[in-house]
């Protein structure tokens, strides 16, 4: 699926839930529901989106079994780290959040099955290091540690996996 289309998703997804107000990537057509809404409400769209994600990531990792070995709980410290990293950085920007619902996705094609909040959390993850890497530099090196730092939980959840599946 290309970045064009999973915004769309995204969209569409985050609109319904959030009433029209969705997290949604910059650079889409202004036709598409929402998008100018957004872009008019924060300054840094992608920085939010990514907080989103953080924060579904870690309702996950709440959820997720606890058999990986230390993996989770470091996994859940890297991404608290990264929230108050974006907190930061944009209260330093002037753009705090105001409190919107988070955007839940589908997890797609995910292994339901086998540890699934741990599955999903890795791809909040994913999703919120892509718009961490989309986002302004304009962030005092605020953004480049949240991104280390969704690097770190990242790694920890694919190191938990790989040991929970021997």
């Amino acid at each position: 699926m290309n970045r064009f289309n999973h915004s769309m998703i995204t969209l569409a997804v985050a609109g319904g839930l959030c009433g029209g107000i969705g997290f949604v990537q910059a650079g889409l057509p202004s036709d598409v529901p929402g998008a100018q809404r957004l872009e008019e409400h924060y300054k840094y769209p992608h920085m939010h989106h990514a907080m989103a994600s953080l924060r579904e990531a870690r309702k996950e990792l709440d959820m997720a079994e606890d058999v990986f070995k230390g993996h989770r709980q470091d996994a859940i410290d890297h991404v608290e780290q990264a929230i108050r990293t974006i907190e930061v950085g944009l209260k330093e920007q002037h753009d705090e959040e105001a409190t919107l619902p988070s955007a839940s996705r589908s997890a797609g094609n995910l292994d339901e099955e086998h540890f699934p909040h741990m599955r999903h959390a890795l791809e909040r993850l994913k999703d919120a290091k892509t718009e961490l890497e989309a986002a302004d530099h304009i962030f005092a090196g605020h953004r480049d540690e949240a991104i280390s730092f969704t690097d770190k939980a990242i790694k920890q959840i694919e190191d938990g996996l790989h040991d929970a599946e021997k």
